[in-house]
């Protein structure tokens, strides 16, 4: 998981969070060779419940200058301090409405996170256009989602993304190369704290 964690912090646009005791830091770091104005949006939610306890835009037309990487204004998510371990929080940064970037930020040391029973995790093969997608949803927010072959390796599978974090209300979707709608049963998918 490790190389699809180098990958994605990689990307040209990239945001991430860094959890302190009492509120949290966030950044975005721009590898392009030109500004990037973008809307920074900052949502949080209670692993145990998947309950909505933060969902703001912390900026508006924000501009990330080039090469570089760019703090936001530090912001606090109501009930903190009771449920440090609880709160799940992502970052998202938008142009033009567009998601471009994303972080999603679980309390450490993972093992104190209250994950519940059932996650509600789904998994689908959608096609759209040429392309083949694995769309993963989930009704809690869920740690390192993994797909994998089963059965015999298959080096003419690839995935463009793995390892990625869900949160509720939103589809993440992974680009398939090698299978085809229909052949899902030759994937398996697990998550953090799931076999």
């Amino acid at each position: 998981m490790a190389y699809w964690a180098i990958k994605r912090e990689s990307k040209p646009l990239t945001t991430g969070i860094k959890r302190n005791s009492d509120r949290f830091e966030g950044w975005a770091v721009n590898l392009t060779l030109e500004n990037k104005i973008v809307d920074v949006g900052i949502k949080a939610w209670d692993v145990r419940t998947s309950e909505v306890l933060y969902d703001q835009i912390l900026l508006r037309d924000f501009t990330l200058p080039p090469n570089r990487s760019t703090e936001f204004p530090d912001f606090w998510v109501q009930k903190l301090g009771e449920l440090q371990s609880a709160i799940v929080v992502a970052s998202y940064l938008k142009e033009k409405s567009t998601v471009v970037a994303r972080h999603v930020n679980f309390h450490e040391p993972l093992t104190e996170v209250p994950f519940p029973v059932s996650n509600g995790l789904t998994t689908r093969f959608v096609r759209e256009k040429s392309r083949v997608w694995l769309e993963l949803t989930a009704n809690f927010p869920v740690k390192g989602v993994l797909a994998e072959m089963t059965g015999e390796p298959a080096d003419d599978v690839f995935l463009d993304d793995n390892g990625v974090d869900l949160v509720p209300g939103e589809a993440v979707k992974l680009r398939v190369t090698g299978l085809s709608v229909g052949e899902e049963g030759k994937l398996r998918v697990r998550c953090l704290d799931r076999a």
